[in-house]
């Protein structure tokens, strides 16, 4: 997984804007049939104020709480990505727009179902920031609505205020959007937002669609690294010299200052060698990633505490604050109910 993207903020969606637009009519493909997609041969006419509706729809979508930050993902599956970097790297021709936008729709169709909703695809050159960006929309058709294509120069396309007529109405959701903004000259350089109004997440239809998968949060990368660093120390590491050594590396680099933290580096510089490639396919087992991302241990304050106490002749015992039953804490005595696995002689 990739370091951690910019995010698209409110602030950024609010500098949408979109600069030309084409519509695909994307049916059902029921096995053995041979109907096929309604495909454009031009851009959409979008002079005139309707284009406006479009645009605050799709700000309104992607700033709601099912909008998520989105990577391209790792998989070579979807052409999207690149299509996405295509259309990002240059000002395309009309021509080359119109024949990405249908490479697009085609690769949406070939994963539709008998049981996909049918829709209208929107394939947008946007700008954010007036930086370069694109965006993706899978519009719901209403229910008996008919999309009649007109003819411009003798190509197909499809008129903007049809579209608002039958299609983008007030009732209309948005029901799965994309957008990706640019932000350097690299393949990896965007930040991204995906929105699915039919669950809490993306669906894996259209992630899988999108060749993107979720940029996990902080606190999660943060939390999945920790739980899974000491399910390898307590399972794994036999050596208890060796076990004390790796989990006081963690808590120590996870309670640090340090805003980003590298898994890679880390398991350089704190663990023993002959552990070093078996932990690093053991974190990718368990989904943890091994890119740098930024500290967050919100999720896991109470599990990197540690309680000390000190007697009167100063002798410290500490433990960790989430296990208060390792100590018993008598008016003479301090117990510890553990086994000692060595001897720190600092």
């Amino acid at each position: 997984m990739p370091a951690a993207a910019p995010k698209l903020t409110p602030d950024d969606l609010m500098t949408l804007e979109i600069t030309r637009v084409i519509f695909h009519d994307v049916p059902h493909r029921p096995k053995n049939s041979e109907i096929k997609p309604s495909l454009s041969d031009v851009e959409t006419d979008i002079s005139g104020p309707k284009i406006g509706h479009v645009r605050d729809r799709l700000k309104i979508a992607l700033g709601s709480p099912r909008a998520y930050p989105i990577h391209f993902g790792d998989s070579g599956s979807s052409p999207v990505p690149a299509l996405v970097r295509e259309a990002t790297a240059n000002i395309l021709t009309s021509q080359q727009f119109v024949a990405l936008s249908q490479k697009i729709a085609l690769h949406l169709f070939e994963h539709h179902s008998g049981v996909t909703s049918p829709g209208l695809l929107a394939v947008m050159d946007c700008a954010v920031q007036a930086e370069q960006a694109f965006a993706i929309l899978k519009l719901e058709r209403k229910s008996g609505a008919r999309l009649e294509s007109i003819k411009v120069g003798g190509k197909r396309t499809y008129d903007l205020s049809v579209l608002d007529d039958l299609v983008l109405t007030q009732d209309t959701r948005f029901f799965k959007n994309a957008l990706f903004h640019r932000t350097g000259p690299e393949d990896d350089d965007f930040a991204a937002l995906a929105c699915d109004d039919q669950s809490d997440q993306i669906a894996s239809f259209w992630s899988k669609f999108l060749g993107c998968s979720l940029v996990e949060l902080p606190r999660i990368s943060t939390q999945k690294f920790f739980e899974a660093s000491m399910n390898y120390i307590s399972n794994v590491v036999a050596d208890p010299v060796e076990k004390t050594a790796i989990y006081e590396a963690v808590l120590s680099e996870l309670n640090s200052n340090k805003k980003r933290f590298a898994p890679k580096t880390f398991i350089q510089d704190h663990v023993p060698v002959k552990h070093q490639k078996p932990f690093h396919d053991f974190l990718e087992t368990q989904k943890v990633s091994l890119a740098q991302f930024t500290v967050d241990t919100s999720e896991i304050k109470a599990k990197l505490a540690r309680k000390s106490y000190i007697t009167n002749d100063g002798a410290v015992v500490t433990a960790p604050a989430d296990k208060p039953e390792l100590l018993t804490i008598e008016k003479t005595r301090i117990i510890v109910n553990d086994t000692v696995k060595k001897v720190d002689h600092k």
